[in-house]
């Protein structure tokens, strides 16, 4: 990750989009840092209605079958369904002598 975190020098784009490479020193950060974090970022704007560009390496992997990456509250909905499903498997072990206040930290 960058040392110091550098400003855009835009108006902020809806989606937290990117401007094109070259134009915004923050947005060129940005980029570098999800490129460390082993994710390809798109390198245009959002397209309507899922569109694919052609060149963009993050299109081309989605084309290739790649999953599309989970939102926020994706990733939220699938942990709250993990953590009532581990619940549930706990609380219906017959062998288990606690209650639900005092097993999961609420």
């Amino acid at each position: 990750m960058s040392a110091q975190k550098l400003r855009h020098n835009h108006e902020l784009l809806p989606f937290g989009a990117y401007v094109d490479e070259g134009e915004c020193p923050r947005c060129d950060q940005l980029r570098t840092e999800k490129l460390e974090m082993g994710e390809t970022p798109h390198n245009h704007r959002p397209q309507p209605f899922g569109r694919h560009v052609k060149g963009c390496p993050r299109c081309i992997e989605l084309v290739s079958g790649a999953k599309p990456r989970e939102s926020a509250a994706g990733r939220q909905a699938r942990l709250d369904r993990e953590l009532s499903e581990e619940m549930r498997r706990h609380f219906a072990d017959p062998n288990s002598r606690c209650d639900h206040l005092t097993c999961f930290q609420w």
